[in-house]
């Protein structure tokens, strides 16, 4: 079983949080971290030990408030590392020859965690989305970009602060102060498609969202060649070169 807690922020899924029916599949415990009005509607498909309340509501600010709120909850209550997973995962699964071997939440955590508790500086290690899994040759990359669902050292100084694009932020956050994220390629996660589920966060990329993530991220990195393009027809941030940069190593305990 895996040593570390559980999060899950989620609002408006309260009748499809597919992560949470994920793990109650896989008799995993976590926490669904939700805003205060929506407790009652969580309350009503979920048992309330699963639910834990935030301090706020309608903030208007995305995921990253409660991603912080998690953080420093999971640091005073002792915890070393914790998960933060979105709301919309359906499965994971081992990934090796170009194929999917799908296991539950319960085997594939407790490996991640052994692995980045052998050494002194990983920041934060992530699963990667099984859309970009066919392009990555070793079982993990080394200070690289970690999002969806991810293992976080809790006491680090870091906060996450952009209402689009929080992931790629506090993954450049982490890796300017010297520490190493990890992308776990030997493990994927799959998600509903982007749009097709009620709640999350999907709504925030209309009306030019995506150029408003390009541009912040260009501003609170402004030494890094961070590139602000256009893809598939909509604006795009081209870190390609970004990763490179850092050279930092894994020190074994």
């Amino acid at each position: 079983m895996n040593s570390y807690p559980v999060f899950i922020p989620s609002k408006g899924r309260y009748n499809n949080c597919l992560t949470a029916d994920m793990m109650i599949k896989d008799k995993m415990f976590f926490f669904i971290v939700i805003e205060p009005q929506e407790y009652e509607l969580y309350k009503n498909n979920y048992d309330k030990k699963y639910l834990l309340q935030l301090p706020f509501s309608n903030l208007n600010k995305g995921v990253y408030p409660a991603r912080n709120w998690i953080k420093e909850y999971a640091n005073k209550n002792g915890y070393k590392y914790h998960w933060q997973f979105d709301d919309d995962m359906k499965s994971l699964a081992y990934y090796t020859n170009g194929k999917q071997h799908k296991k539950p939440s319960s085997y594939i955590l407790p490996l991640i965690e052994n692995f980045v508790d052998r050494y002194k500086n990983i920041a934060i290690a992530s699963i990667t989305s099984s859309a970009f899994a066919f392009s990555k040759k070793t079982p993990y990359g080394l200070n690289k970009m970690v999002y969806g669902c991810f293992l976080y050292k809790s006491n680090l100084p870091y906060n996450f602060r952009l209402k689009l694009g929080n992931d790629t932020d506090m993954s450049l956050q982490v890796l300017e102060g010297g520490w190493c994220t990890v992308a776990m390629y030997a493990f994927v996660f799959n998600t509903q498609p982007l749009g097709t589920g009620k709640g999350g966060n999907d709504t925030m990329y209309a009306d030019n969202g995506r150029q408003t993530r390009a541009n912040a991220l260009k501003n609170n990195f402004p030494h890094l060649p961070i590139k602000v393009t256009t893809r598939f027809g909509r604006p795009h941030h081209d870190l390609s070169q970004v990763w490179k940069t850092y050279k930092q190593q894994l020190i074994k305990k």
